[in-house]
């Protein structure tokens, strides 16, 4: 996904940077590839993407035994963050990608239905941030499988959420 793919998909930022395009990447799960043009390796960017890369790492093995289920079932999000969905191919996780572009960074609370994927019982989540920070979060059953996630602020604009029995 160049910088003409994320100017089609971030509509709220009026000059993606090569930055942007990567959380996008980041965001649908997708493989980075950023060795399509020289890279100082000292600038901003490559800082910055090492750590996206490294976020992606922490979460990867549960993308890969995962499918893509973009936003089916999840509710609660504030605007300016998106997020999407990742079912766990066994039944017994989900992931969460998130972004979040607010200027008001606060935390807000993310409710998940997990009867469209047959999983129940995702007592366990992690937050993990740019930062390589990993925060446990409590996880609240609501009625009808509906769980409910209170998701603090956290440092960088992406981060992942993964669920587990």
């Amino acid at each position: 996904l160049g910088l003409v793919g994320a100017e089609m998909c971030i509509r709220d930022r009026p000059n993606p940077t090569h930055s942007d395009a990567m959380d996008l990447v980041f965001l649908m799960g997708y493989r980075f590839d950023a060795i399509n043009h020289p890279l100082d390796r000292e600038s901003d960017y490559a800082k910055y993407l090492k750590r996206l890369i490294a976020l992606r790492k922490e979460i990867k093995s549960e993308l890969y035994a995962s499918s893509f289920r973009d936003m089916e079932g999840l509710s609660g999000l504030p605007s300016g963050v998106r997020a999407r969905v990742f079912r766990g191919d066994d039944g017994r996780s989900a992931t969460i990608t998130l972004l979040d572009r607010r200027r008001e960074r606060t935390g807000f609370s993310l409710r998940l239905d997990c009867e469209p994927w047959k999983i129940d019982r995702l007592r366990k989540a992690n937050l993990y941030s740019l930062d390589s920070t990993v925060t446990a979060l409590s996880v609240k059953e609501g009625r009808a499988g509906i769980l409910e996630l209170l998701v603090p602020p956290w440092k960088g604009f992406p981060a992942a959420l993964v669920l587990r029995r």
